[in-house]
């Protein structure tokens, strides 16, 4: 069973993990955690926290690290000039070997098929169809290994996006009907979406956890627009530690007060 290919990727986890422990100080474990799907070194004190806040989900590899990612790769080659063909290619391989070196989860397999099949949609020239895209990995996944119907990780990713098409579209739509002022309509639509996302999956995090909390709904408003800011710190502070640890780290010195916060 052993992958030349695979032991390559696990070196280079490695060698951003100890980096990472260099550079970020204190915010290493989270950082690890965050960034390369990395929790050996996270206290359980801390990972409870983030439990009862409501907001665990940060700290898993997912959707918004694989659209940073993957999207950023792809906007960078169609800017420079390549064709949807190439731009796909390169972003889609990137984001398949990323998945590979972070552990290839649920939520990691689903994030990067429905990130490539957006690729694909855009260079046939098709439409990008959210149920579908959503439905192939889960079958895929459910084919390969029935029994991650069971699994806290699938039943929490899926439903999540699920909530995104329904009630999420209608709750979201009759949020920016309520308000004609366009920054309250949007801070509406934001909540309701919210609020659909803790909907759906509150029976299964009651079920695995034996507990919701109440006030999440309100906390990941402000959590989540946070963390795009922390993980394009943290892609760009372990970039940039390649060349200077100095500053590297000062690139991960501003995500330190929004984890703080």
């Amino acid at each position: 069973s052993y992958s030349g290919y695979r032991q390559q990727l696990f070196k280079v986890k490695e060698k951003c993990r100890q980096i990472l422990t260099a550079s970020a100080g204190e915010d290493a474990p989270l950082f690890c955690a965050m960034v390369l799907g990395d929790k050996q070194d996270l206290e359980p004190e801390m990972r409870m926290r983030y439990q009862l806040a409501g907001i665990v989900h940060i700290l898993a590899i997912s959707g918004l690290h694989v659209s940073i990612v993957g999207l950023g790769i792809w906007k960078i080659f169609r800017k420079g000039g390549a064709g949807f063909w190439i731009s796909g290619i390169f972003a889609g391989g990137f984001l398949c070997a990323y998945g590979m070196m972070v552990g290839s989860g649920a939520s990691v397999a689903r994030a990067v098929s429905m990130a490539g099949l957006s690729f694909l949609a855009a260079a046939v020239g098709r439409t990008y169809d959210l149920p579908t895209a959503m439905c192939i990995p889960a079958a895929g996944l459910l084919l390969a290994h029935p029994y991650l119907l069971s699994q806290a990780s699938f039943q929490l990713s899926f439903l999540a996006v699920t909530s995104l098409i329904y009630p999420g579209r209608l709750f979201s739509s009759r949020g920016e009907k309520l308000f004609t002022d366009e920054k309250i309509s949007a801070a509406a639509s934001a909540f309701f979406t919210s609020l659909s996302i803790q909907v759906v999956t509150a029976p299964v995090i009651l079920w695995h956890s034996f507990g919701i909390p109440v006030y999440g709904v309100f906390l990941n408003l402000i959590v989540i627009p946070l963390m795009t800011y922390v993980v394009i710190s943290g892609f760009l502070g372990l970039g940039l530690s390649f060349l200077s640890e100095s500053v590297g780290g000062a690139m991960l010195g501003g995500a330190h007060y929004i984890l703080k916060f």
